[in-house]
């Protein structure tokens, strides 16, 4: 049966021997050809997947929609939509629920919740999911619909290998209502280092002052990375934590770099109940412009009219922003009429804070 193959057997070999390179180039282009095919196929398969999926989706929620607002709003008891759900639809179920619930406030989101309430133990079982995305998005859900019954399940989602998980448990603990979990939150923070600044200030903020320890000792560590230590430093300036200022006191007394004295800086000058100028004023020589800028904030809210000279100084400094920031502080004592006399008759200077002020 292999005879008629033979002579093309032998015909290939020949070929190869005599032209190698061209045989290898035609081989390479049929691997390439045959893979091609495969890929096409395989996202053709998946596409059809996902087409099937979403029809899947639309059928359930034309199907259950009507019963799910009948239960909201006009009072239809929930067992009439559970006996609707079609068996292995369960979590497509409550996706929709979560859907439901992001859009809707009020009273009919404990209906809600009494709704998906049967199948959040199906739901739980895909905090275990190879898949990070399947675990964030059934933490998601399980956080919305019965978060006191999942904390501890939140709790060591701070500790999962997927940073979409950690954020997700993170912005689930740091809850006003959430009670405890203090020392975990600080410390997932390391774990949610990409976050903003200002997001994660606004997360940590809503725990209230049981934080503000941690906090200062997070502020106060050289060691702690330069962001999470400016994360804490903008947190307990949105809590008014007045004990932080000693730890900004002694920050910009041994630190140099810009990234912590700025923070350090806008404490102090937010929160200082007392005149720090006198410690304040060797940052003014920094070469940093952004030390030089907050540091004359701050001398300019501490010290007010005592600073007019180095405020004048600031005018001609060479960045703009240190102008502008001596500007506005010189600005703001005009108007509170701490200006002395002669300033008041300098119409060159009046001129030139005008100048430089509407340039923003």
């Amino acid at each position: 049966m292999l005879d008629p193959f033979i002579p093309h057997v032998f015909a290939y070999r020949d070929f190869y021997q005599s032209h190698p390179l061209a045989f290898l180039m035609g081989l390479f282009s049929f691997v390439l050809a045959l893979g091609s095919v495969f890929l096409f196929g395989l996202s053709l398969f998946f596409h059809r997947m996902q087409r099937r999926q979403a029809q899947a989706r639309l059928a359930l929620e034309t199907r259950l929609s009507p019963l799910i607002v009948a239960c909201l709003f006009q009072h239809q008891a929930p067992e009439r939509v559970w006996e609707s759900v079609p068996r292995g639809q369960e979590k497509a179920f409550v996706e929709m629920l979560y859907r439901y619930q992001q859009r809707l406030k009020g009273s009919v989101n404990q209906k809600l919740q009494t709704l998906a309430e049967p199948y959040l133990v199906l739901l739980a079982r895909q905090l275990g999911h190879s898949q990070p995305e399947m675990r964030a998005q059934a933490l998601k859900i399980l956080a919305t619909f019965q978060e006191q019954s999942y904390l501890s399940a939140l709790a060591r989602a701070l500790l999962d290998p997927s940073p979409l998980v950690v954020t997700i448990a993170f912005q689930a603990l740091t809850q006003s209502h959430i009670v405890g979990y203090h020392r975990e939150i600080l410390a997932a923070l390391p774990r949610v280092e990409n976050l903003s600044l200002n997001y994660l200030a606004s997360l940590l903020v809503r725990k209230g002052t049981i934080l503000s320890p941690g906090l200062r000792l997070l502020f106060a560590d050289p060691a702690a990375p330069i962001h999470l230590r400016g994360v804490a430093a903008k947190t307990l300036l949105l809590l008014n934590d007045l004990a932080a200022v000693d730890v900004a006191l002694a920050i910009i007394q041994s630190e140099a770099a810009a990234d912590i004295c700025v923070p350090a800086l806008k404490l102090l000058e937010k929160l200082s109940p007392r005149d720090l100028s006198s410690q304040i004023l060797p940052l003014w020589h920094s070469r940093d412009f952004a030390v030089r800028a907050y540091a004359l904030r701050a001398l300019a809210r501490l010290g007010r009219q005592t600073q007019l000279p180095l405020l004048l100084t600031g005018l001609n400094d060479s960045s703009p922003w240190v102008v502008r920031q001596a500007a506005q502080a010189l600005n703001e004592l005009r108007q509170k009429s701490l200006w002395p006399a002669e300033l008041e008759a300098d119409f060159a200077l009046t001129e030139q804070l005008n100048a430089i002020l509407g340039q923003a």
